[in-house]
């Protein structure tokens, strides 16, 4: 929804384009209205409470969920409504190779590894994880089930490698461009102009929401390249004692 709102633009949002950083910041546009109760609707019931539960805590995730339910609940205002199918859908395209990665996973297979590798591996909901095999012995560990399916094996392969480049290429380069040669111009624009103190209390607000995430994207982006990198310089047989420690995105 939100990619075919972004490339494919209603008539809202192609005339909150024409009317400039006032339309593009203030103009409603109804994709992005209903992407936001979307968000609203994550964060509040699943997103921020699940990140209190002790098997999902991660401070990082929290100032997430929290800045995306900040810029939810703004863009109602009406406020920049024109810019929610980028970041609050268009960008989520470099996550469908991970669902696939995480619903075809041999992790799944896991469960019956009686270790306790296997209970890390089991109680992982780590998004950067799968980057980096998580091994136990025994004739049940994650090893084994690749080796018995070498198909499943490298098809899990082939995913990991599509999400870290669908991840760098949309969310550490198409999404800092959008933020620096569009958002942040408007903010700035609009900054600039403001008769008071209130009017210039928008933007501000928007440039303390948009830049921390856009770091955050930078952030997790060098995890997955730190990952990577250590999951194809390991020695062969070092292999079955690296355990990847758990870290969640989503």
């Amino acid at each position: 929804m939100g990619l075919a709102a972004w490339l494919f633009p209603a008539e809202d949002a192609l005339a909150a384009n024409a009317a400039g950083t006032y339309g593009r910041l203030h103009y409603p546009v109804e994709a992005g209205r209903q992407i936001s109760l979307l968000i609203l609707g994550f964060q509040l019931f699943w997103d921020v409470p699940m990140t209190f539960t002790s098997a999902m805590y991660d401070p990082v995730m929290l100032v997430h969920h929290v800045g995306m339910l900040g810029c939810a609940v703004v863009s109602f205002m009406p406020y920049v409504q024109y810019y929610v199918p980028f970041f609050g859908g268009a960008i989520e395209l470099s996550s469908v190779p991970l669902v696939i990665i995480d619903i075809f996973h041999p992790k799944r297979c896991a469960y019956t590894c009686m270790c306790s590798k296997a209970r890390v591996l089991t109680d992982d909901h780590s998004h950067f994880g799968v980057l980096t095999p998580l091994l136990c012995p025994g004739p049940h560990s994650y090893q084994d089930v690749a080796d018995s399916n070498p198909i499943s094996a490298q098809a899990n392969f082939f995913m990991r490698v599509i999400f870290l480049l669908s991840y760098l290429a949309i969310r550490c380069i198409w999404f800092p461009v959008v933020v620096f040669t569009e958002v942040l111009p408007d903010f700035l624009g609009e900054l600039s102009s403001a008769a008071n103190v209130s009017a210039a209390a928008a933007p501000i607000i928007g440039m303390l929401f948009i830049l921390p995430l856009m770091f955050l994207q930078f952030y997790w982006g060098h995890l997955l390249i730190r990952q990577a990198i250590k999951a194809l310089s390991a020695p062969p047989e070092m292999a079955d004692d690296r355990v990847a420690k758990p870290t969640e995105m989503v």
